[in-house]
Parts: structure tokens; C-alpha cells; sequence
């Protein structure tokens, strides 16, 4: 999986490192390097701020605000809990016309990140302090607001609802003291107010609020793992065949091809993809035994994989016996008059008469 786009969905991640320049961050090249969060609004529909039915009756929305409150933002580091960086407690005003809302620009430590959270939630405690009337009132409390027009008429859309993005940052995020980062969440916020059938929804019905929350919480899940604890498992097992770093993938000697994630665990004699690439590239042969589940790719995603050098006692001998009918210096061959060709290499004793 590239570098740049994670995946595509109605919510897209992207992941770039780049020289940032002083229209972002306000400092030189020069200076220690910081790691940026963005948060926008796709640039497109939500921009033009006007969307039609398929029903007879013509409907306009214009999305003019979109806030959401965010309980905490965290970038999880592939060491120890320790290194775990995060914010909490702010609310994010999002510009409709395309341009990024800095989350923060905030020192993030140098070091392997392999896990992005955002949880959106309401402030129900009592102590967080929430300077905006729109999350907190008489009525409750919300963890998304949502301001426009429909049909000309005015409208606010609060959800109370809990949001959460998390995704697996595979390869991790690496901040370095001598480069910037910018880590930018997309939001297709025109898709919240989009019926199944295409059509607008009324933002001031009560009856399609459970149906906008679904779609706030749909495209969200478009970051979520692939695998779940409901997700079917399945075993693999055979000899490793081939390694493939750029894909992330190893293949066995049946044609299955199996890829490898930052959740992948590995166990026995090698422990990366890194180890198994070296111990093929060296002439071993090597085991793989686990559990993979099937992501909606179709890609076979391993789980868990016990990786081990095969031990020759455990390779089972045969026994042979003929006439020597021609020799193949170049192949390392003989070939018996029962039509048999054998192989030779530095392992292989030479007994009795004629040592080679």
C-alpha cells in the first residue's frame, strides 16, 4: 500500500512528507521539524453548497458550518505507550471552501507512529469546558454541528451521537528532526445528507436524523481495519516461495499470495518480512504456518504467522538406484537410464569408487 492514499472511500486519509513552507507552518526548513494534523472539507459538492432530489419536488442544501468536538486526537507510536502523542478536548470549525484546518501544529516527538485515533464525542463531563453554545445546552450535550440552508430556510443539525476514525498507518509514519509531515483528514460531508436513493434530506426532519448519523458514521468506518473479532479466519500453511517488500507480501510454493500489516504478528525463528526476505535471498527454506482473513479487497491478510527454517532432519530421504546414463556439469545433474535426474550440491558426500 503506497505511502500517500490509504484508502478511498467517502472519507479519505492522506499521509505525505513534504517541506513545509511558511504559507503552513510559519518557520524555515531550518528549524526543527513539527507534524502537521490537517481537517477539510473536500473541495467540490460541499463547496458549491447545492444539491437536488430525484423526488418531484426540487431540494436545495447549503451546507454553511460544519464543527465537530473532539474528544481526543492521537498518534499512536509503534515502541511504547509512552511515546503515544496526543490533544484532547477542542472543537474543529472546518472551512467549506477547500482550504485546511490546522488541527495542530504541536511538536510531535521524532519517532514510528503505526496508529492514527480521532474520536468525536460529546463533552459530557463536567469539567472539560466548552466555550461554544452549539455543543452544550439546556437540552444536552452534541458532538457534531452542522449549520445551512434548506430550501432557503435555515438549519442546525446536532448529533449526540459518538464518532471515532482509526486507522492503521501501514507503512508508519515517520517524524525525523530534519523533515515535516502533514497528516490531512478529508471530509465528503455531502454524503451525510444523501438518501439511499440519491435524494436530499431534510437536516430539520427528526425522522432522518438516525439515518444522516448513519451516514456520519459510515463514511467514518471507511478508516476502520478491514479485520474484526467477527471477521473469519483461516488457516495457511507451506514453504515460502517468494518475498515481495514493495507489496508487503510473501508467496507460497501453492501460488497463495499473503500480505503482512502493521497488525500482523509474527512468531518462531523469524519475526519481519524484512528476516524472511534475507533467510530466501540465503537459500533457506522456510515454513510459514497462521491465520489470514480476507479483507474486502479480496487480499488475503495474515493474522498471525509462525515462520521457521526447515531442520533437513525433518526432510524425509528416499532412496534411489540405477545405472548412470549422462552428467550435467553446468545444471549440477545426473541423470539415471530409468529416466530420473538427480541433483547435486555442496552438501552432497560421494561414496565408494568414484568421488566427484
Amino acid at each position: 500500500m503506497k505511502n500517500s492514499i490509504f484508502k478511498l472511500f467517502n472519507v479519505i486519509l492522506v499521509i505525505g512528507v513534504l517541506a513545509v513552507g511558511c504559507d503552513l507552518t510559519e518557520s524555515t526548513v531550518d528549524e526543527p521539524s513539527d507534524v502537521q494534523v490537517q481537517m477539510k472539507v473536500n473541495a467540490g459538492p460541499v463547496a458549491e453548497a447545492m444539491f437536488t432530489s430525484n423526488n418531484e419536488h426540487t431540494n436545495t442544501l447549503e451546507i454553511q458550518e460544519v464543527k465537530m468536538f473532539i474528544e481526543k486526537m492521537e498518534l499512536e507510536s509503534i515502541t511504547d505507550d509512552s511515546s503515544d502523542f496526543e490533544i484532547e478536548n477542542f472543537i474543529a470549525d472546518l472551512p467549506l471552501d477547500g482550504s485546511p484546518l490546522v488541527i495542530t501544529e504541536k511538536q510531535i516527538p521524532a519517532g514510528l507512529y503505526d496508529e492514527f485515533e480521532l474520536e468525536i464525542e460529546k463533552p459530557d463531563d463536567d469539567d472539560v469546558q466548552v466555550n461554544d453554545p452549539d455543543f452544550r445546552d439546556e437540552t444536552g450535550s452534541y458532538s457534531m454541528v452542522v449549520k445551512g440552508l434548506f430550501n432557503g430556510e435555515e438549519f442546525t443539525f446536532r448529533s449526540s451521537e459518538d464518532f471515532e476514525i482509526e486507522m492503521d498507518l501501514n507503512p508508519p509514519l515517520e517524524v525525523t528532526e530534519t523533515e515535516s509531515s502533514t497528516l490531512v483528514i478529508s471530509i465528503d460531508v455531502d454524503s451525510w445528507f444523501t438518501g439511499s436513493n440519491g435524494e436530499t434530506l431534510d437536516p430539520k426532519e427528526f425522522k432522518n436524523n438516525e439515518i444522516i448519523n448513519d451516514n456520519i458514521e459510515n463514511s467514518f468506518d471507511g478508516f476502520e481495519d478491514d479485520y474484526d473479532d467477527d471477521s473469519e479466519e483461516y488457516d495457511f500453511e507451506g514453504y515460502v516461495e517468494a518475498v515481495n517488500l514493495t507489496e508487503q507480501t510473501f508467496t507460497l510454493t501453492n501460488g497463495m499470495t499473503l500480505h503482512v500489516n502493521s497488525e500482523t504478528r509474527f512468531d518462531d525463528d523469524l519475526k519481519s518480512l524484512d528476516e524472511l526476505e534475507h533467510a530466501i535471498n540465503e537459500g533457506y527454506t522456510v515454513e510459514a504456518d497462521g491465520e489470514y482473513y480476507v479483507d474486502s479487497s479480496g487480499r488475503n491478510v495474515v493474522i498471525e504467522v509462525d515462520l521457521e527454517y526447515e531442520d533437513e532432519d525433518d526432510i524425509e530421504d528416499y532412496d534411489f538406484e540405477g545405472y548412470v546414463e549422462s552428467v550435467d556439469l553446468t545444471e549440477q545433474t545426473f541423470t539415471l537410464t530409468n529416466g530420473m535426474t538427480l541433483h547435486v550440491n555442496s552438501e552432497t558426500r560421494f561414496d565408494d569408487d568414484d568421488r566427484q
